[in-house]
């Protein structure tokens, strides 16, 4: 083996040698808000259309007993379970999104670790730990592929070397087999163009299961000896950003969560609208014309009436509208059975978007943690006897300032879990995720889960 970097040593020693007791009081406190919000993500995601074909995909391509499908309960092959179980956990665009990512990280992150440690029964604590490992090279992957390339990419791509990366880790590789995963990782990387998933929103969406299927192949290969390319991890204009690995932590001040189960984008302009709802400003009936300002790549999402789950979660009318009808934007508001409803419908087709390089700038200081930056958007409500209800600037917190306690996170997953587990079941997944470093095994939590996802489960009949 050739001698290593000091960043490749750091970077392998902390992908090795991370220990659950070890990371700092407000790392683990971040990971167990995260966990809990990854499961609710992917729990609510069995009611889409997309998790079923990806769950009946898994069992036919991968057969097994090693690991469960979150949309069904049944066992098949860890990656199987990995593919499936991302693609459920982004599948209402509802889990978090990651500083440098412009993705998300923690589908991908819940769906590789419960995979694979479910498949080589690993205590709750091993599996928190891979987690933050996960993650932490997830940021830092994401922010030398934007540095390094001109064309952004969806998560499955720079996740599928953090998902290498916590398999490593799980896998107990040594050091050159770690490089040797996030080599292999990063070259087989799906290619998958973030634009063309927004102009264009299908159930391909970030390729979230493909990032962790990716991932965890790649650190099997290595250990049976594969080889790989050098990764950007090992290039020496990175040094300084992978030198502080395992000392400098992103995940307590790098991660941002959803209220809403659509594109982040959108999230500006539905605050605003939140807020002038709660003023009273304005009342459904009045509405003669909604003007949006976003920054570029908010437009993308464009206004078009939905078909699809897709198309109502990468959109800008649709939410607003459904906000200003219903009042929240959940997993009810965007699959398939509520997109007909006539009145959303109707004041969805009200919504025009007009461009601001203003907000296109504090969007791209935002996107690298300039403190400057802002994720804003201004939304002008024209009422049919000519008033005008103006929002202001309305802004996203930023990663820093976003800190969401266990009472929040625990509030949002009984409303995303509501109808779909009775309450106390609901209340007992709570309480395993908050002490799940516990756990001796992680069949303890996979257990609780399945046995409420029979094929006949309340559960699933509510999907599409």
């Amino acid at each position: 083996m050739t001698s290593l970097s000091y960043a490749e040593a750091n970077l392998t020693r902390f992908i090795q040698k991370t220990t659950w007791e070890d990371l700092p009081p407000e790392v683990q406190e971040r990971a167990r808000v995260c966990m809990l919000d990854n499961l609710g993500s992917a729990l609510a995601g069995i009611q889409a259309k997309v998790s079923r074909i990806a769950a009946e995909s898994a069992q036919a391509l991968f057969p097994g007993e090693c690991a469960m499908l979150i949309y069904s309960g049944r066992k098949v092959s860890a990656l199987g379970a990995a593919f499936a179980n991302g693609v459920a956990a982004n599948a209402v665009d509802i889990d978090d999104s990651g500083m440098y990512t412009w993705g998300h990280p923690g589908a991908q992150v819940l769906a590789a670790a419960l995979a694979l440690c479910e498949s080589r029964n690993t205590t709750g604590a091993e599996m928190m730990a891979a987690s933050v490992v996960g993650y932490e090279v997830m940021f830092r992957a994401a922010r030398f592929w934007y540095d390094s390339n001109s064309f952004m990419r969806c998560c499955g791509s720079w996740g599928s070397t953090g998902c290498a990366a916590l398999a490593s880790h799980i896998m107990k590789l040594p050091p050159e087999q770690i490089l040797n995963a996030l080599g292999i990782a990063e070259f087989d990387s799906p290619y998958l163009p973030l634009m063309k998933s927004v102009d264009e929103p299908t159930m391909v969406k970030h390729g979230i299961g493909l990032g962790a299927l990716t991932g965890l192949m790649s650190a099997d290969l290595a250990s049976r000896g594969f080889t790989g390319t050098s990764s950007l991890f090992s290039e020496g204009r990175y040094s300084s950003w992978v030198g502080d690995i395992g000392e400098n932590f992103i995940l307590p001040r790098g991660i941002t969560w959803k209220d809403f189960a659509c594109c982040a984008w959108s999230h500006p302009a539905l605050l605003a609208v939140q807020r002038l709802l709660a003023e009273k400003k304005f009342v459904e009936q009045e509405i003669s014309k909604i003007v949006v300002e976003v920054y570029e790549a908010a437009l993308h999402l464009g206004t078009r009436l939905p078909e699809t789950t897709e198309q109502a979660q990468f959109n800008l009318a649709w939410p607003i509208a459904a906000l200003i009808v219903d009042g929240e934007v959940g997993p009810k508001q965007v699959l398939e059975p509520r997109l007909s409803d006539e009145r959303i419908r109707a004041i969805a087709a009200k919504v025009e978007l007009v461009v601001s390089d203003e907000l296109t700038c504090l969007y791209q200081l935002c996107e690298v943690g300039d403190p400057e930056g802002k994720d804003a958007a201004r939304v002008t409500i024209e009422l049919m006897n000519g008033q005008k209800v103006e929002s202001g600037l309305s802004y996203i917190q930023t990663y820093a300032e976003q800190n969401w306690g266990r009472d929040r996170m625990e509030k949002k997953f009984r409303w995303l879990l509501e109808g779909l587990f009775p309450q106390p079941e609901i209340s007992q997944l709570v309480e395993t995720v908050w002490n799940l470093d516990q756990l001796k095994d992680i069949s303890e939590l996979t257990n609780l889960i399945s046995k409420r996802l029979s094929p006949a489960s309340p559960a699933l009949s509510a999907s599409v």
